[in-house]
């Protein structure tokens, strides 16, 4: 781990600062299912030696035992088997049940390139041979021995050419980025877009429970949420590696973007309506912008009928995570007289109901927002992702000349992924 570290030093470090820790839980059973189905689609059943011809049976009924340990998965493989040599009434046939203990080492490349070994251990007998016609003519160990090697070259070789084959991890990564991480609607009022970019995926070393074999992944990504879909095209060129540790807490930084003018829509949605005072608000359209002050322009048609501008100069507070705000003012230019007349009463309700939301608490409203990013399912449901977090901390908060940028510091940013049995 020390010479990685030092290789990579560049981004280990931003991803103890920033990164996505992920869960990935893979059903004991749903590899048992795995192995079973492979082995009942395997053509080559019969086999023959020394006039013997031995058969594998159906595997309907067989579970194998499935456990794991570093970058290894092992399985305890039932086999049970008949084997036959015609010759008359002197024809031998019986039948047996042997375990075979297969280790499965695998390892994933720099290029997330899938490389897997199967390896034949040993076996042990679950039931001995037995006799049902005849008398064997040649030692049982020699049908064993052509079992397990039919088994070994044919079947195991054949697994670990199919998996390296068809198992295509990048590809697998690049469609679900396409379909839930590039411009994804995650709520609609406000209409907010959600785009993430994958950098490097780094792994520790498998760990198993009763249940399931569990693999810890730290994903170095950036994330924003905006309230207008992103143009540029995306970035795709994630990078795979294998490390010793990993950090004891899990933050990630997520940008989000509101225009000025998505947040007039907001604030007009919010408002049209609403009664303040026992006068009900009717917006007919919302300018916002920032100069050297942020200035919010209304055009309205109750309760007065004119122009409300609202100005003032808001802040984050980082140590109470509150937005305050400073000289704040309204105004009503009125269209006719007897507007003109009650707007500074009017003014100072419409001041005296805004300085009561502030100092605002934002933090919750984006948790709000993050929450709302769903569990998803793919591949018939048989893999699912369901995001999770502790808190959400304001980094900080900019009023630039078109929209608002804030930075979130999501703490334990967890995504988690299971591979559900069939």
């Amino acid at each position: 781990f020390r010479s990685y570290y030092y290789r990579h030093s560049h981004f280990f470090s931003t991803m103890h600062d920033s990164h996505i820790f992920a869960d990935l839980r893979i059903s004991k059973t749903g590899l048992s299912n795995l192995i079973t189905g492979f082995i009942a689609n395997w053509p080559e059943r019969q086999f023959k030696t020394d006039g013997y011809s031995l058969e594998i049976q159906d595997f309907d009924t067989i579970m194998p035992v499935i456990s794991a340990h570093d970058k290894s998965i092992y399985a305890e493989i039932p086999v049970s088997y008949t084997f036959i040599k015609p010759a008359g009434l002197f024809s031998i046939e019986g039948e047996g049940k042997i375990s075979i203990r297969v280790r499965f080492d695998f390892d994933i490349l720099q290029n997330f390139e899938v490389q897997i070994e199967s390896i034949l251990e040993g076996y042990h007998w679950l039931n001995e041979p037995v006799l049902k016609v005849g008398k064997l003519d040649i030692p049982i160990e020699i049908l064993t021995n052509c079992l397990i090697h039919h088994v070994k070259e044919g079947m195991l070789d054949e697994m670990d050419a199919f998996i390296e084959k068809n198992v295509n991890i990048l590809a697998l990564i690049r469609e679900q980025i396409n379909n839930y991480g590039q411009n994804y609607l995650i709520t609609n009022t406000p209409p907010l877009f959600f785009n993430l970019t994958l950098y490097d995926v780094l792994a520790g070393k498998l760990v198993q429970n009763e249940a399931d074999i569990h693999l810890d992944l730290l994903l170095h990504v950036t994330t924003k949420i905006s309230d207008e879909p992103i143009k540029s095209e995306a970035i795709f060129n994630p990078s795979f590696y294998w490390i010793n540790d990993k950090p004891n807490s899990h933050t990630q930084n997520t940008d989000i973007e509101f225009s000025y003018y998505g947040l007039a829509r907001i604030i007009m949605n919010a408002l049209n309506g609403k009664d303040i005072g026992g006068k009900t608000f009717d917006i007919e359209n919302i300018l916002i912008r920032n100069t050297s002050i942020l200035e919010l322009v209304a055009a309205i048609n109750g309760p007065v009928k004119g122009i409300v501008t609202i100005t003032g100069h808001p802040y984050l507070n980082k140590t109470d995570q509150k937005i305050h705000i400073d000289d704040m003012r309204v105004v009503i230019d009125a269209k006719n007289l007897i507007y003109k007349l009650s707007s500074p009463i009017i003014e100072k309700m419409i001041r005296n109901k805004l300085e009561g939301f502030f100092p605002l608490e934002v933090a919750p409203l984006f948790e709000n927002y993050i929450k709302k990013i769903p569990t998803f399912n793919f591949l018939n449901n048989k893999i699912s992702l369901t995001p999770g977090m502790a808190k959400v901390h304001i980094d900080n908060l900019i009023f630039s000349e078109n929209q608002i940028i804030t930075t979130l510091n999501i703490d334990q940013a967890e995504l988690g992924i299971v591979l559900q049995h069939s």
